[in-house]
């Protein structure tokens, strides 16, 4: 699609959310408030700007010198039937108009196939139900209940998920969730999935005690994660395979989880357990079919896990946070089968993860003279509990790369505002003892109460430019320049 009919669809799209904004204000009025319409149009653009992708040469063309360019409208009709009931939908259009060298070749911008996904699209337009589900809440306030299509986020880590695992993440767009500005996390990457979710107050005869609640979690249909196409810009794997078409096994049903929370004086807490598939990509080759199919498994994961965050304001003004996460089961892949990982299958190994945050707001007069700086700290470990000797000579990997029994990485963020708020730059380093780092430089500019522009750098180093997922090292070619317009209303 060139340049020209981007400009004409963009043209579209603006008059369309205008005009659909002033006639829900008129449906407002009619419906006495009952309905309620929320939504943006947005157009964003990627420019590459670090060396060239080798994952992406394709029979000696070099298709590396990318711009992405995506636009998208978003609707929120919000429809109160009853004080005890609503419903909720989200609705998005989006438009990719990918470029790189003249040598490109298409890719599918928008890969997501599973069941009940709610879309129509095409390698350069989608139209999807994103979100849709129903709120119930008791007149006692003690019971709320929501069905349909949904995203739930637990824990509370800058940039990177830790308890955050329950929704499996759309990363054809920018990759990795890294490349949103991080201010915003992963809403705008997380699939939402059908699903029930109930939460039901549990009475506290403890006097400081307050708040608790326990939070249940069924899922009938598994959703792998979206990875980029093959030819996509932000695909990380050589532009090759085994040359087998793939049939995934995609197993319905046995997925839930279960939250408990509360508050105990100051501090919040919550203790989380989910039965879910894994979420790294990793599959099991059950078997090739006559017709050269082949056949994938997603192994199961038992997750346990709880969070801590205290509000210390009275004393030092900090927020203090604890996460942590352990898997008896976590899949890793074994290099000792002959044939490669992807026919050796998965092997089964105990792994522990856990975040320790502080978050503060400081006044840096020579920073800002009148507002506080956020500053953000977190200490991040993953421990693959196996004498260091085993790990060797079973020669685990995770997406190719060689795991360490220990990994350390460390996040410092920072944010604040400027003339109330209209201007709000904000940075986010994360460093990974593997030597690599990864940095993004950003800032949001607030022109009207509707206009809102965003401009970022994103930068990745390290050594290890084949490492697994989790090391920013991987993403070695991804830097870019990231330039965002968006009107909402």
């Amino acid at each position: 699609m060139n340049v020209r009919r981007v400009g004409v669809l963009t043209l579209i799209c603006f008059s369309f959310l205008l005009f659909g904004a002033t006639k829900s204000w008129a449906i407002l009025e009619y419906m006495d408030g009952k309905l309620t319409l929320n939504g943006f149009l947005r157009t964003q653009v990627g420019i590459h700007i670090a060396e060239s992708n080798p994952n992406l040469a394709y029979m000696g063309e070099d298709n590396h010198h990318l711009s992405m360019w995506r636009n998208w409208v978003q609707l929120e009709p919000n429809y109160q039937v009853t004080d005890n009931l609503s419903v909720y939908s989200r609705l998005t259009f989006a438009n990719e108009n990918a470029r790189m060298d003249d040598s490109i070749h298409s890719f599918e911008a928008f890969p997501k196939d599973y069941p009940g996904d709610l879309k129509m699209e095409d390698d350069n337009n989608m139209l999807e139900v994103a979100e849709i589900y129903a709120d119930y809440e008791n007149e006692a306030e003690t019971l709320w209940v929501r069905l349909g299509k949904q995203q739930v986020s637990w824990g509370q880590s800058d940039g990177l998920r830790l308890l955050d695992v329950v929704n499996p993440l759309d990363q054809s767009w920018h990759g990795v969730n890294l490349l949103e500005p991080y201010l915003e996390a992963f809403d705008n990457l997380r699939e939402s999935i059908w699903m029930a979710r109930v939460t039901a107050a549990i009475p506290s005869c403890i006097e400081d005690l307050h708040d608790v609640q326990l939070e249940m979690l069924a899922i009938p249909n598994f959703v792998p994660s979206t990875l980029p196409a093959p030819g996509s810009p932000y695909h990380l794997q050589p532009f090759t395979n085994l040359g087998l078409p793939v049939d995934e096994n995609l197993p319905e049903g046995e997925e839930w989880g279960l939250r408990l929370m509360g508050v105990y004086k100051r501090l919040e807490w919550s203790l989380n357990y989910l039965y879910h598939y894994q979420d790294e990509g990793i599959t099991d080759l059950r078997r090739v079919l006559v017709d050269g199919t082949a056949e994938l498994d997603h192994p199961r994961v038992n997750s346990y896990g709880f969070g801590l965050s205290y509000d210390d304001n009275l004393r030092t003004k900090a927020v203090y946070r604890v996460e942590f996460l352990y898997e008896p089961d976590a899949p890793y892949e074994s290099g000792q089968d002959p044939f490669g990982a992807m026919f050796g299958g998965p092997v089964d190994r105990r792994t522990v993860r856990y975040l320790i945050g502080i978050d503060r707001p400081t006044f840096v007069t020579w920073l800002n003279p009148t507002r506080t700086v956020s500053f953000g700290f977190q200490f991040i470990q993953f421990h693959v509990l196996e004498d260091r000797d085993d790990l060797e000579e079973d020669m685990i990997t995770l997406n190719g790369s060689s795991v360490k029994k220990t990994t350390t990485l460390l996040s410092f963020s920072a944010d604040t505002g400027y003339m109330q708020d209209r201007v709000k730059p904000n940075f986010l380093f994360i460093y990974d003892e593997r030597q690599s780092y990864y940095n993004q430089i950003g800032c949001e500019f607030r022109f009207t109460d509707n206009w809102i522009g965003y401009a970022a750098v994103s930068y990745f180093g390290g050594e290890d430019k084949n490492a697994a997922n989790s090391d920013p090292g991987s993403l070695y070619w991804m830097d870019e320049v990231m330039l965002r317009l968006t009107y909402q209303f």
